[in-house]
């Protein structure tokens, strides 16, 4: 029970420092697609 809880803790700090990352490329992705598709 307490390792499932230090689990979700984990998660969660990590999503909060992958926030702003994951934002960034959720903006630049229309970009980064054409990039890609081009």
């Amino acid at each position: 029970m307490k390792k499932a809880t230090v689990k979700i803790v984990w998660i969660i700090v990590a999503a909060a420092m992958l926030f702003p990352f994951i934002l960034t490329i959720l903006i630049n992705s229309p970009k980064v697609i054409h990039w890609i598709i081009n």
